[in-house]
């Protein structure tokens, strides 16, 4: 299911239970805690929400365990995730970009997301403090942090790492000189 520029969709469209991707750009709708209905859902890419979701995302986004894609981009007031997000077990990619007023990840809740390959924040500008030392991320290929205000960054265990963007982030003034096993 694709909707774009449509300023009023129906809210029916979290009854729709078989449904596996979901890609919702520039519209009014909100995330209700009916997402949880979409419990075969495997993509979720949000792109401009015109002020609809609030400073949080509903906690029962943690009940789609078939999630592997995670996408969000212009989502204006967005402060925090909450802590169900670690419930994703089988998210693969998680995208935040052009989030400026994300400043909160709960580090137990994303340590808890083991089978990530991509992980980006792009344009998230008062992220301020890294929600995870990487750790738990032993899968990862793809890391970007661009426009953050991250001043530290713990590369350790990511020996799956094959591209790493890092840009623009001001804070951080050098990368930790760590052994790999």
């Amino acid at each position: 299911m694709i909707i774009v520029n449509d300023v009023n969709p129906s809210e029916y469209v979290f009854c729709l239970k078989n449904l596996l991707s979901s890609e919702l750009g520039n519209t009014n709708l909100t995330l209700l805690p009916d997402i949880a209905n979409l419990k075969n859902l495997t993509l979720l890419r949000i792109d401009t929400d015109n002020g609809m979701i609030g400073e949080s995302l509903p906690g029962k986004i943690g009940q789609l365990s078939w999630l592997s894609t995670l996408s969000f981009t212009k989502i204006n007031n967005l402060k925090s995730l909450p802590v169900q997000i670690g419930l994703l077990s089988r998210l693969q990619s998680l995208i935040l970009a052009q989030i400026p007023n994300l400043e909160n990840i709960s580090p137990l809740s994303i340590a808890r997301l083991t089978e990530l390959r991509t992980l980006n924040f792009i344009d998230v500008p008062k992220l301020s403090k890294h929600p995870n030392p990487m750790g738990s991320f032993q899968k990862l290929t793809n890391l970007e942090l661009t426009n953050t205000n991250l001043s530290d960054l713990q590369l350790k265990n990511l020996q799956q790492l094959s591209s790493l963007v890092i840009s623009s982030n001001l804070a951080m003034s050098s990368i930790p000189n760590q052994r790999y096993a």
